[in-house]
């Protein structure tokens, strides 16, 4: 998480100073990838939740989690930033209304239940934590834009969950299933720790998901293209070989071709 020095005097000044930290933000590092590293997104994920089980140690849920709000440096070390919109136990009368977690900006990492009114909880933080995982792995939201929009528990309902190895056929189907309980619009359905959700994004949990018996073909579609290219090819260049090797080949006489005849 984001450090700062400590006070050298009483403090008099409703601003605090902080480190600096060099690097990008999540949401520009997610953009730079260009292939799917599921061990790099594994261990920004473990650093953020690890981040988060220290504040709520301390009662304290972020509510404001997002890749704009998590900066990545060089050697892949993430750190929670932003604690504006915290909410601290105890301190309700400071704290703001609820009203006051729908901050400006990318909104669509908000949980479910803060669009209904309802305050956040460290589930909130969880389901936030669940949809930056998505968005690494898929540069997508888990249920589109229309979450935002969903006011209401009937709308909220009607949300479904677009399985993030849709959108990227190189997530596995069972981490895809852990993302996808993190994520529940229920936040009864979804993990009851952090690290239960950390433990399943390393090791297949068979309880959420049956293991999946796709075709190949259904799997890697971009695959069987790439094949019929490469036949293709192939065929084309035998057909040409075999037009030059008639071309090279003598040709028979008129003489010839005439004794042949008699």
């Amino acid at each position: 998480m984001l450090k700062a020095p400590p006070a050298r005097a009483s403090r008099r000044h409703a601003y605090a100073v902080t480190a600096y930290v060099e690097g990008a933000t999540l949401e520009q590092w997610a953009h730079q990838q260009q292939e799917t590293d599921l061990v790099a997104v594994r261990s920004i994920v473990k650093q953020i939740a690890s981040g988060l089980q220290a504040l709520h140690r301390r009662e304290i849920v972020h509510r404001d989690l997002r890749p704009a709000n998590v900066i990545i440096d060089g050697e892949g070390t993430a750190t929670i930033i932003d604690f504006g919109s915290a909410q601290v136990a105890g301190l309700d009368e400071i704290a703001g209304p609820v009203s006051d977690a729908m901050f400006a900006g990318t909104m669509q990492f908000t949980a479910p239940e803060i669009w209904l009114g309802q305050p956040a909880t460290r589930w909130s933080d969880l389901w936030s934590l669940g949809a930056m995982a998505y968005y690494m792995l898929t540069r997508e939201l888990p249920y589109g834009p229309r979450l935002s929009n969903a006011t209401t528990r009937a709308a909220q309902g009607r949300l479904v969950y677009v399985p993030a190895s849709e959108r990227n056929p190189d997530v596995p189907a069972w981490v895809d299933a852990a993302i996808a309980r993190a994520v529940a619009v229920d936040p009864a359905k979804r993990y009851g720790e952090l690290s239960e959700f950390i433990h399943d994004l390393t090791h297949p949990n068979t309880a959420l998901f049956a293991p999946e018996q796709r075709p190949w073909l259904a799997r890697r579609p971009e695959r069987l293209w790439q094949a019929i290219s490469a036949l293709l090819a192939l065929a084309l260049a035998a057909s040409l070989l075999t037009r030059e090797g008639q071309a090279d080949r003598p040709q028979p006489s008129k003489i010839q071709t005439e004794e042949t005849a008699r």
